[in-house]
């Protein structure tokens, strides 16, 4: 709806529609709306494919008898021969149902308080799967500790507020003398009965109660939905309902588009005069579908559209954009700037960059690096308004979630449930000597093992390379099954996907301008984004293994969220953002309070670059936790030296800042902000080099200090990021 209305209301708007979002849907209602208005509606891709769609939904509706499908000469020619009758177009829209606007109206209002009650519902159930995929690894981490705290708090079952708690009894470990009254707080306001053990075992008691937090915020979560839901209820808004509404809506249309042909006179156009009746011509057919190359050619050059509905903007170059919006007065630009972008030729860019850089042509008009999405964007920022269509409705979560975390930013509401037997299978294959991009060991375990799980019906085998999609044809010859390059399945869907990766690993260039098909971020989501129901991938288990790439993120990522995957022994702990995004501040709170610590503005601005940057897409997608315990990432238990191991578990031995991965939340780079007395206090200075030690020895993470003094410091971080998930 907010899509819909930025549309209407603007000279230029932008639609991001992510891989099952309703981006198809929301053009449709858009091109309602704007007949609603009297207004004529060009719209445009880089191929006839891409429109072809939108045209059948129409068709659907039994709306396509007002559409025309130029373009090329034979298209137009093609049209021209099969025109309907005005009196063909009249029965079409022929509907006698009785329409009161305000009933209309009326309902509206209801439907859309119950979808912001639905978007609710999804963001919920968005926070339970992560939710359950922490817990699971903090499960499996408290089993490891759970000796260590005092019987009569793990007794408790009911705890008013944990997190409160653990933060309380943190905060009492980093003061110098615990006073009397503190113990009667921690007694009576906290419940903790056995206030002897428990500031004995600090750090375990303390995880025992954060640890406590998933199911209270599970409980809570649940008691939001059931009342969300009695809520929704309460609108009498069934799926019946709303199909009724739709109906009523479309009956509205066409009573509207009745009135519009109520006078017309049959008549054919012909191939050498459409275009000098143009206006008669977009009179009979408001709606004109070309691709961006043609509709200058096709439409009288005097004429212009009221809107330029342009689809799939990331695969459209700006000469063939700048054609098609020379006919047009308003531009919608509809597209998924993760997805793949324009194709340029290498021939053609042997001429184009010497070409822009004697005439100094700005980045942003960079033909060979932007297509039309990308410019808009870049060139007009904030200044126009630009929707996300962010509520998914097509893949399995295990699936998606990966787009999501990787590509996507964690913007999308994975709207389905994940089902048994969905979801992401790995099938390995031995290396093998790859010639002319094929693998024939892969076509080989895709017929033998993988089909038989996957069958054929519905079924696609996506590959990076044309020779490999021409081989699994040879060894799969099924009508049924669709093979093809990532390319060509851009815009499809299947219930199962056979991802063949062909490659044992991904090449690395110098040049930073070529990328392996493997690590190509565009590609990749595409290739993924495809399967509804099931993925499989096929791959060898060096290639899965290769840090630093694409598909090594993709299993790092089951390994977290798959409940398929088993949870490894390791010294070192995930980091529990959701919880600790609760907690930080709590304990903030605390330590302000009892030991009078204040905000640093150091660390502030810190804060303020790190978030920053997670906005750079130049750079892996991070999260940060600020204050992070070193005992919540190396396991002070593991450590052999009884002072790394004292050092490890004190409450007051944190970092300043901790970088994570969002795909497993495993730690990544500690990030210090040190004012002067880190040089100048040498027992300081002695904690500093024993903490940067246990990060680099015991857990692999590397650190990176700030000086407060340092005037650039940004740069110096994001290289110190980039570096960190390079390797």
């Amino acid at each position: 709806m907010q899509a819909v209305n930025s549309a209407l209301t603007s000279r230029i708007s932008v639609i991001q529609g992510p891989p099952g979002t309703g981006k198809t849907q929301t053009i449709l209602n858009i091109i309602a709306n704007l007949l609603l208005q009297n207004k004529t509606i060009a719209i445009a891709a880089g191929n006839n494919e891409a429109v072809k769609n939108i045209i059948e939904k129409l068709k659907d509706e039994s709306l396509d008898s007002i559409c025309a499908p130029l373009g090329s000469n034979s298209n137009v020619e093609d049209f021209m021969e099969n025109q309907k009758s005005i009196e063909y177009l009249k029965t079409q829209l022929a509907d006698d149902t009785l329409i009161m606007p305000a009933e209309i109206k009326e309902k509206a209002k209801n439907i859309e308080k119950y979808f912001r009650i639905q978007s609710e519902i999804g963001s919920l159930y968005k926070e339970l799967y992560e939710l359950s995929a922490e817990k699971r690894v903090s499960d499996y981490t408290y089993e490891k500790i759970v000796n260590a705290v005092p019987e009569k708090l793990i007794s408790q079952r009911k705890i008013a507020n944990p997190l409160a708690s653990a933060a309380y009894i943190e905060t009492l470990g980093m003061k110098a003398r615990i006073s009397f009254a503190d113990r009667l707080r921690l007694r009576f306001t906290y419940k903790i009965k056995d206030t002897r053990n428990v500031l004995k075992n600090i750090s375990s008691s303390t995880f025992y109660l954060q640890h406590y937090f998933y199911d209270m915020r599970k409980t809570e979560i649940e008691k939001r939905l059931e009342k969300l839901k009695t809520e929704a209820a309460s609108l009498d808004i069934s799926e019946s309902s709303l199909s009724d509404f739709r109906k009523i809506s479309m009956c509205l249309l066409r009573r509207h588009l009745q009135k519009h042909y109520e006078g017309t006179e049959d008549r054919k156009f012909t191939f050498s005069d459409y275009k000098q009746n143009f206006h008669v011509f977009t009179e009979r057919y408001p709606v004109v579908f070309s691709t961006t190359h043609s509709l200058h050619h096709c439409t009288d050059n005097a004429f212009l559209y009221d809107y330029l509905i342009i689809d799939e903007a990331s695969q459209i170059d700006l000469c063939s954009a700048v054609a098609a919006m020379s006919c047009a007065r308003n531009l919608i630009c509809v597209g998924d700037s993760k997805q793949l972008p324009h194709v340029v030729r290498t021939k053609d860019q042997r001429i184009i960059k010497p070409l822009t850089s004697t005439f100094d042509i700005p980045e942003t008009y960079d033909y060979c690096s932007h297509s039309l999405l990308s410019f808009i964007v870049e060139k007009y920022g904030n200044s126009i308004p630009s929707t996300l269509l962010k509520e998914h409705f097509r893949c399995d979560p295990d699936i998606i979630g990966f787009c999501n975390k990787r590509f996507y930013n964690d913007e999308l509401v994975i709207r389905t449930e994940h089902k048994e037997g969905n979801g992401v299978k790995i099938f390995k294959t031995l290396p093998h000597s790859e010639r002319e991009r094929t693998n024939e060991r892969q076509c080989k375990s895709i017929r033998d093992e993988v089909l038989p799980q996957s069958g054929i019906k519905d079924t696609g085998i996506v590959t990076p390379y044309r020779a490999q999609a021409d081989l699994l044809k040879q060894w799969l010859p099924y009508n049924e099954l669709l093979i093809d390059t990532v390319h060509k399945f851009q815009g499809k869907e299947r219930s199962s996907i056979i991802l063949s990766t062909v490659s044992d690993h991904v090449r690395v260039y110098e040049d930073a301008d070529q990328t392996d098909f493997l690590n190509n971020p565009n590609l990749i989501n595409v290739a993924i984004s495809r399967a509804k129901n099931r993925l499989y991938v096929v791959a060898s288990e060096e290639l899965l293994n290769q840090n630093g790439t694409l598909i090594n993120d993709f299993i790092r990522y089951l390994n977290y969220y798959s409940s398929d995957y088993e949870i490894k022994d390791s010294k070192v702990y995930s980091v529990f953002d959701i919880m600790y995004d609760r907690y930080s501040p709590i304990l903030e709170t605390f330590k302000k309070k009892m030991l009078r610590i204040s905000d640093f503005d150091s660390e502030n601005i810190m804060a303020s670059i790190l978030r920053e940057l997670q906005n750079d897409d130049d750079l892996h997608p991070f999260g940060f936790a600020m204050h992070y315990p070193l005992s919540k990432i190396v396991n002070p238990s593991s450590l052999a030296d009884k002072e790394d191991a004292r050092f490890a578990s004190n409450s007051n031995t944190h970092l300043d800042f901790l970088i994570y991965d969002v795909l497993d939340k495993s730690p990544v780079l500690a990030v210090e902000v040190d004012g002067l007395q880190h040089v100048l206090d040498k027992r300081q200075s002695e904690r500093d080099k024993r903490k940067d030690r246990l990060l680099l020895q015991q857990a692999g993470v590397r650190i990176v200090r700030i000086p407060t003094t340092s005037v650039d410091c940004k740069e110096k971080v994001k290289n110190a990021i980039s570096n960190a998930f390079s390797g």
